[in-house]
């Protein structure tokens, strides 16, 4: 009885154990593993994942998953947006400085142009005065026209006729001896040649350098009250108040010319000005430009405020106003675009 119940569990553990090997060949087969025991008592404790993996995560980091969510812009691009935004803005601003000078320019010589150089009261009183002379001039320039006709027939040909002038009739030359030939002359006959050279000049400059201009100003007879020859033939009050229109109008021209002066150069002076005016403010956002520095680099608003806020430069606003205009637009495209940066 012992023997067989014994047989029995003999054949009943071969059983177990045989199956207990299928178990286990079918799971090497399989590739399946037999699950690990866990231990509910004691000091053991189930084991640790391994800190190195073969097997990549499928964990997606905050800041990845971001940049994914982005579009994707090139370095290259990037660079190229910081680099070419300050050429334009240089170019943009090089464009409204010379439009201002253009402008400013144009400005100025139309000013000049409807600016006489000398009032009509004083014109027309340098005028009178010029008629005046003229008139006096006129029976001793004929006086002495006929004494020198008088004297043709005592000299040579070569010596009377070196200089012609019209006669004051107008109707013919005279001629008269050259001053080197002068010499040739009868001291009598000498006297009547210088009389006619004398009195002729004056008349010849009243005649080509009128009306006087600021080049011809200064060939215009001055100073003739004060002559010998002019006291001679009682013509002292009528040159005396020539000189002294001539005076008025001199003195009135040379303040006109030289507040032109001044108006081309305040011009070249504000032009100056614009220019160090957007340079200082470009260097204040270059400086700003360093605290605020966007992954994506300038955006369209920061180009268009860039090249647009220099025309402020065309406007009779203070520097001051305009530095403000340059920076405040800047720095509003900065901060545009540091808020809404991605």
């Amino acid at each position: 009885m012992a023997n067989f119940e014994s047989n029995e569990q003999v054949s009943l553990g071969s059983t177990i154990v045989s199956q207990k090997a299928g178990i286990d060949g079918a799971a090497l087969l399989f590739g399946d593993r037999p699950m690990p025991k866990i231990a509910t008592s004691g000091n053991l404790r189930p084991p640790e994942a391994s800190a190195h993996s073969y097997i990549p995560s499928t964990v997606v980091p905050d800041k990845i998953a971001s940049d994914l969510e982005e579009p994707h812009i090139s370095d290259n691009t990037k660079t190229a947006n910081k680099v070419f935004e300050p050429i334009a803005r240089l170019g943009a601003s090089a464009f409204w400085l010379h439009k201002d000078s253009v402008a400013r320019g144009a400005a100025v010589e139309t000013m000049i142009a409807n600016n006489p150089l000398i009032s009509r009261s004083n014109f027309l009183q340098y005028d009178l005065a010029r008629e005046n002379l003229m008139n006096g001039l006129k029976i001793p320039i004929a006086q002495s026209e006929a004494a020198l006709e008088a004297i043709y027939s005592k000299y040579p040909q070569d010596i009377i006729h070196s200089n012609a002038f019209p006669k004051i009739n107008g109707t013919g030359m005279i001629s008269i001896p050259h001053e080197v030939d002068l010499v040739h002359l009868t001291p009598g006959d000498r006297k009547i040649a210088e009389r006619f050279a004398n009195l002729t000049s004056i008349r010849e400059g009243l005649l080509h350098n009128w009306p006087p201009a600021a080049s011809t100003t200064n060939v215009l007879p001055r100073d003739i009250g004060t002559k010998a020859f002019i006291q001679a033939e009682n013509l002292t009050e009528v040159a005396t108040k020539f000189d002294q229109a001539g005076v008025t109008y001199a003195d009135e021209m040379a303040k006109t010319l030289e507040n032109n002066k001044n108006l081309r150069l305040s011009k070249g002076s504000q032009i100056f000005k614009g220019g160090a005016t957007l340079g200082a403010a470009w260097l204040t956002n270059a400086a700003i430009d360093a605290a605020f520095n966007p992954k994506v680099g300038p955006s369209y608003l920061t180009w268009a405020a860039d090249i647009v806020s220099p025309a402020v430069i065309l406007t009779n606003k203070s520097m001051l106003v305009k530095f403000g205009v340059v920076t405040g637009s800047h720095v509003a495209a900065k901060v545009y675009d540091q808020i809404n940066d991605k």
